[in-house]
């Protein structure tokens, strides 16, 4: 009996494991548990209404996140913000001593048509920041808009590679969540933005894959 509820645990556990993975950059850039004097139970989201929730179906990401990977995740998403005020967001967070940060900013950087080298330069500077005070940055790039942001989605998708790029270089961990979100079907609500609650749950388990 002990050995037969041993297999369904472990099926259960790989089951569990493989739908976070589904549909996103799993990769190998598993996180690192050196994370100085910061506590590594505490995890900063940092980002714009995405993050924050607003306009999104259902609880925001953040709270999802917070029960697939059991630590303290709090919410410092503000509607609107964009990378360059998101820089000074991140130093604010930081203040927590978080053990880790995820960071996504850029579909208003999109929409208000800013030069996608700008907001890679300001992702830079918000990973770096991270470096600093030993926290780990997991820097997301953004979804495809559709709908009425539709128009933006060109600009979304050069900011999106200028992110990729720079996570590459700084030896981040990145989250694919453009290529998981794939046509944003089903993931984005009416306005071709903000998250429907399977957007906000692939969200999460989007950067639960990195855990």
């Amino acid at each position: 009996m002990n050995k037969i509820k041993k297999l369904v645990t472990t099926a259960t556990a790989i089951i569990i494991a493989t739908l976070f993975n589904i549909g996103c950059d799993s990769g190998d850039d598993g996180i690192s548990n050196n994370v100085g004097d910061n506590d590594s139970n505490i995890v900063a989201c940092v980002g714009d209404s995405i993050t924050a929730g607003y306009a999104c179906d259902g609880i925001p990401y953040p709270s999802r996140l917070a029960g697939m990977i059991a630590k303290n995740v709090q919410n410092y998403g503000v509607g609107g913000k964009t990378t360059s005020e998101g820089v000074s967001m991140v130093r604010s967070a930081l203040a927590s001593k978080p053990g880790y940060v995820c960071i996504m900013f850029g579909s208003n950087d999109a929409i208000r048509g800013y030069d996608a080298a700008s907001s890679a330069a300001n992702i830079r500077a918000m990973i770096q920041a991270c470096k600093n005070n030993n926290s780990i940055p997991i820097v997301a790039n953004i979804p495809i808009m559709v709908g009425e942001h539709e128009i933006f989605n060109a600009a979304g998708e050069r900011i999106s590679k200028a992110i990729a790029q720079v996570v590459k270089e700084e030896g981040a961990i990145f989250v694919d969540v453009r290529g998981a979100f794939g046509n944003g079907e089903g993931l984005l609500n009416t306005d071709g933005l903000h998250l429907t609650e399977e957007g906000g749950t692939k969200l999460a388990q989007c950067f639960a894959s990195k855990f």
